[in-house]
């Protein structure tokens, strides 16, 4: 059966935090004209829902289940252990790949994962939550939920690889050169089997960076502000039918200021950071189509199928007036923290977000973002194009989830969804298949009611209506007021109907809670940004010897919000000795232990604000063994020290703000530093000349007073 050709090969393309209407062909400026002819040539989706966050949505994707009853009610790193927010999905629900695989299939991953555990996410694994472990042959990308695009830590099939061979070249065009790789390379191999191809973009996720030619194309692209493009937005999307002709827009979200209200300043990094988005977007549509070029110009008998899909809606992170660094937006960092640079935005200086006032226009006409269970977090583009659609040019109205694409390439490929998969007896798939709206435009009818739930916030959408409640961190779920909304005839979630429609409401509210029980939702909680600190954590110490891969962030040492020392043993250091003991982070975060022009130095760098302290020249001579120390105090600044075996006293000073939540991207290592030195002092990698035994980092957890954390916990909920 294998050399069938109606079994169609299948690419499924996933972007990451794109909004509804940011496509051209959904109502956008920006250009992107790969997706625009698919769409013209199959099918365009106006109802079709995902989760509002990348880990849950990419488990549905992948196991055609709701996202809570495989432990993904989360991101990995919000996982509770509850059962609904393990962040592991069990075996009972096999993924796609490995049931494609058992009806001879190929699959290959090329981009994002971000369905392993943060432990489990370093070099040495355990791999058993890697995309090999779960089906796929083939796999190159990056295992987080985000990385620098022109320094990203990539991971082919289970090791990491060496960035510094790939040039500084931007991450979209590097797994659309392995996936087109593959593709040939399956081809000349397997030539009667079909594959499996999921292209999972960084894009357009933060930090938006972009080529220098794909920047300048949208210089002076936005200077009409968010407001009017929002506006525009509105009327192409009617114009076009992506949404009903008589939606009414939503008032503006009172958070966001006018862009007319805006300082000259203000208003041109702004700018900036929206035309860093066009162009990141932009960018990942050319480098689409040229890997459709590269499948097409090898040939084939066999179909093929094109799915385009975003994992969640666009997002507010940046806040009011957007950041060249979430990490300043998750710390609350003093304003002026980051030196701001027009010019190099965009370019892999910062990790800039736009402002949520981008955020908004990009989820036109829908309200609310990313992170809650309105429209605007949930309603993705999708569309479908390829031999196996016959509309072409359409837009379909069929109300659909993510946990719907897999039972639909499943009956595409032929395959009954299985009940056993490698001796595992499986759940069932939650999804139903829409592939017979790829025929005709006969309507399915209404899909079955659907539940959504992430960080507390909840909803159930059932007979195109929704009731839906938005959660404030912190506060009683039972305070949570429930909206009412009929979709069909308010498709933008405008006007209220829960004083009129009681009965309805309540009949929603009871559907939720009986789902929800199902599902593994309870029990509720924030589950936010909260829960990148614990007080006490699992491991406290973590062992590094020269020569070892980098690790990644999400693997690194959890020095964020603790006292922390980094202990280096090694062979009496001489005066010609130089480089880097031990490094963690990148120029725009992290701390480094190194000996340059005869001193040693311990630096710190805070959002690119380097403070450093250094032994007096020569101190370090003959030294065994040297210590270097961050103690944090309750007023956000801390103390850093420097020690040696032989020093007469150590060397200390202060350090006026360090992040406490997600201290540094980058990598950890000794040895040597990156390639993007955390300190200006040297150029990376900068290894040291000597004999390095071994790095020990260990942080040192303070139990704090009952007030205290209670304080801490309140500013991290404020989401």
């Amino acid at each position: 059966m294998s050399n069938d050709p109606r079994r169609p090969d299948v690419v499924v393309v996933l972007f990451d935090d794109m909004g509804y209407s940011d496509l051209g062909c959904y109502g956008s400026t920006i250009r992107t004209p790969t997706i625009d002819r698919l769409a013209a040539e199959g099918l365009r989706y106006s109802r079709f829902d995902v989760t509002p966050l990348c880990s849950p949505t990419r488990a549905a994707l992948l196991t055609g289940r709701n996202p809570h009853a495989v432990g993904m009610g989360t991101i990995v790193q919000f996982a509770s252990g509850d059962p609904g927010y393990t962040g592991s999905v069990p075996a009972t629900a096999a993924m796609l790949p490995l049931m494609l695989k058992d009806a001879g299939y190929a699959s290959g991953l090329f981009g994002k994962w971000h369905l392993s555990p943060n432990a489990a996410s370093g070099p040495g694994g355990p791999y058993d939550e890697w995309p090999l472990a779960r089906g796929f042959d083939r796999f190159f990308g990056f295992l987080a939920g985000r990385v620098h695009q022109f320094r990203p830590e990539l991971v082919q099939d289970n090791a990491f690889v060496d960035v510094a061979a790939y040039g500084g070249r931007h991450v979209s065009e590097l797994i659309v050169d392995e996936a087109a790789r593959w593709i040939a390379d399956h081809r000349y191999a397997r030539p009667d089997d079909p594959y499996f191809a999921m292209i999972s973009f960084g894009a357009v996720h933060s930090p938006h960076q972009a080529p220098d030619d794909y920047l300048k194309r949208y210089r002076g692209a936005f200077q009409h502000g968010w407001d009017e493009e929002r506006g525009r937005r509105f009327e192409r999307q009617r114009e076009m039918g992506v949404i009903p002709v008589d939606t009414a827009l939503p008032e503006s979200d009172p958070s966001i200021p006018a862009w007319e209200s805006l300082a000259d300043d203000e208003r041109e990094v702004a700018e900036r950071l929206m035309e860093a988005y066009a162009a990141h977007l932009e960018h990942a549509d050319a480098e689409l189509g040229r890997l459709l070029d590269a499948i097409e110009a090898r040939g084939s008998d066999r179909e093929t199928l094109v799915v385009i899909m975003s994992d969640n809606g666009a997002t507010n992170a940046g806040g009011s007036l957007g950041t060249l660094s979430e990490e300043a937006v998750l710390n609350d960092a003093p304003e002026g923290t980051v030196q701001v640079d027009p010019d190099s935005i965009g370019t892999g200086r910062y990790y800039n977000q736009y402002p949520a006032g981008w955020g908004q226009a990009s989820n036109t006409p829908f309200r609310r973002y990313k992170h809650t269970v309105h429209v605007g977090g949930t309603r993705s583009p999708l569309i479908v194009a390829g031999a196996p659609v016959a509309r072409h040019g359409a837009i379909d109205h069929t109300r659909s989830f993510v946990t719907d694409i897999a039972p639909t390439i499943l009956e595409l490929a032929g395959i009954e969804a299985p009940v056993t998969v490698r001796g595992v007896d499986q759940m069932p798939l939650h999804g139903r298949s829409f592939a017979a709206t790829f025929a005709d435009g006969e309507p399915l009818g209404d899909r079955p009611p659907q539940y959504f739930e992430v960080a507390g916030h909840r909803a159930m959408l059932a007979d195109g209506w929704k009731a839906v409640t938005f959660h404030k961190p912190g506060e009683d779920f039972e305070l949570d007021r429930w909206e009412l909304y009929n979709l069909d005839e308010d498709p933008a979630e405008t006007t209220d109907l829960s004083a009129q429609h009681p009965e309805k409401l309540d009949t929603l509210i009871q559907l939720w809670n009986e789902h929800a029980d199902a599902n593994l939702v309870f029990p509720l909680a924030s589950r936010g940004k909260s829960q990148l600190f614990t007080d006490r954590p699992a491991r406290t110490r973590w062992t590094f010897v020269p020569g070892m891969t980098p690790v990644p962030q999400a693997a690194a040492p959890e020095i964020s919000g603790h006292d922390f020392s980094i202990d280096v043993d090694l062979s009496p250091v001489e005066r010609p000795h130089q480089g880097v003991f031990m490094a963690m982070g990148d120029g725009f975060g992290g701390v480094s232990l190194y000996v340059r022009d005869g001193r040693l130095t311990f630096a710190l760098s805070a959002l690119e604000a380097v403070t450093s302290v250094s032994l007096p020249d020569g101190a370090h001579l003959g030294a065994r063994h040297v210590r270097a120390m961050v103690t944090l105090s309750d007023d956000d600044s801390a103390t850093i020290t420097l020690a040696s075996d032989l020093a007469d006293a150590p060397a200390t000073t202060r350090v006026s703000w360090v992040p406490r939540l997600r201290f540094f991207m980058g990598t950890a290592q000794c040895g040597r530093d990156q390639g993007d030195s955390v300190v200006p002092a040297y150029a990376g990698p900068f290894p040291y000349s000597g004999s390095i035994l071994r790095a020990t980092v260990e942080i040192h957890p303070r139990i704090r007073s009952a007030e205290r954390s209670e304080a801490m916990l309140h500013g991290l909920m404020d989401e």
